[in-house]
């Protein structure tokens, strides 16, 4: 097979450009990864600053805080796979990491309050809480369909395409502001239960970790804010990459003269 020069110079360039994309393609990913990075730092300095030295481990605490919401004989406190603590409403179950359950900093009490917190306010507004789960699940779902489309738009289909990902992306934005109303209710109301058991001091750790949590909703959350801000210079440049990857003697959309 040859190939004439033009075409070689813009395979070239096609095969130099394809690093941002393949970058780019992973731009949401990244942002939650480094965000997890993060907190994983926040985690581990605030373990060497406050040692374990509360009266007893997460788990205790976990159940004692349920006892005094009469929610013990309830609500099941399950172990969990490490760096996984969550609520299901559904089996009515608290779910914690195994690592941390007999953990005795404030860092960790902060992680189990935050899930009796889901569980406190799951029990007082189930309908309300419910509604927040339905805007979670559609955040999860809906925003990966979102990518998927914006990247058939880009590669396969075109503009029509890259113009539905738009409006999937910031519906699925409202639903992630649901998301992260759940996030900070819970947490308020974890901080409220910590101060019962904390110095001023430790519920600084507890609060930074709790800060750093949030953060990890907020990042994938504003990744795709970023992607909306920018979505016309990002369609362009998508447009331009694949013509170039494809068509290499099309150096760009504006290099064409209407008919």
């Amino acid at each position: 097979m040859t190939t004439e020069s033009g075409d070689l110079t813009g395979w070239v360039y096609s095969v130099l450009d394809w690093p941002g994309l393949v970058l780019f393609i992973l731009a949401w990913p990244m942002v939650s990864l480094v965000a997890a990075g993060l907190f994983n730092l926040t985690k581990i300095a605030l373990d060497r600053i406050f040692p374990d030295t509360l009266p007893h481990g997460v788990l205790p605490y976990v159940r004692e805080l349920l006892k005094q919401h009469d929610l013990l004989e309830t609500v099941k406190v399950l172990k969990g796979p490490p760096m996984f603590n969550a609520f299901f409403p559904i089996g009515n179950a608290v779910i914690l990491d195994r690592t941390i359950l007999e953990r005795k900093d404030p860092f960790f009490w902060a992680i189990g309050a935050h899930e009796v917190g889901h569980v406190l306010f799951y029990h007082r507004h189930p309908f309300i809480h419910k509604g927040m789960m339905i805007g979670r699940k559609l955040y999860k779902h809906v925003s990966k369909i979102g990518r998927m489309t914006f990247l058939a738009g880009a590669f396969f289909i075109g503009t029509s395409a890259a113009d539905a990902a738009h409006s999937i992306i910031a519906a699925s934005m409202i639903a992630g502001a649901l998301v992260l109303i759940d996030e900070m209710l819970a947490s308020a109301i974890a901080l409220n239960l910590l101060r019962k058991s904390l110095s001023p001091r430790q519920m600084w750790s507890a609060t930074l970790g709790l800060l750093a949590a949030f953060g990890t909703y907020v990042a994938s959350i504003l990744a795709d804010g970023i992607f909306l801000l920018y979505f016309d210079e990002i369609t362009r440049w998508y447009s331009d990459t694949v013509s170039i990857a494809f068509y290499p003697e099309v150096s760009s959309w504006d290099s064409l003269t209407q008919i």
